[in-house]
């Protein structure tokens, strides 16, 4: 999950597919220099401050490789780079800055505001519920 600062954008942590056998094995990988040192309250700090991303704490960051984790699960490493090919030109920057990237980031971004409850714009539920295979409310 990149959050953006002045100008450029810090990947916080990411879900990162390997080869293992038929299905990935899914990694939570985490940048431990934007991390170490920084006490619970000076993260979720950082996050609110982002303009780049719709978490407003780490808690809702997690949430957000949730919903990669979600998408790619039980899923091969070819599978998720065809999905991910698939995805790319699949943006809704009225999302985030991050869910504007592409298809894949704007279904992660939608993963938060479902959890928080928030609104979700006809076009994010719609990308959600077709590459999620589930119903929203």
């Amino acid at each position: 999950m990149p959050i953006a600062g002045a100008g450029s954008r810090t990947v916080m942590m990411q879900i990162e597919p390997e080869p293992a056998g038929v299905q990935a094995r899914l990694l939570l990988r985490l940048n431990e220099t934007a991390f170490e040192g920084r006490s619970l309250a000076e993260l979720d700090e950082r996050f609110l401050r982002s303009k780049g991303i719709v978490a407003n704490s780490l808690k809702e960051a997690v949430w957000h490789e949730i919903g990669h984790a979600k998408l790619i699960n039980r899923k091969s490493i070819d599978d998720i780079a065809a999905l991910y090919d698939e995805l790319k030109p699949l943006g809704l920057p009225e999302i985030s800055l991050t869910a504007g990237d592409d298809g894949a980031e704007a279904i992660a971004e939608t993963e938060v505001l479902l959890r928080r409850g928030d609104a979700i714009p006809d076009a994010a539920r719609k990308l959600y519920e077709q590459y999620m295979k589930v119903r929203t409310k």
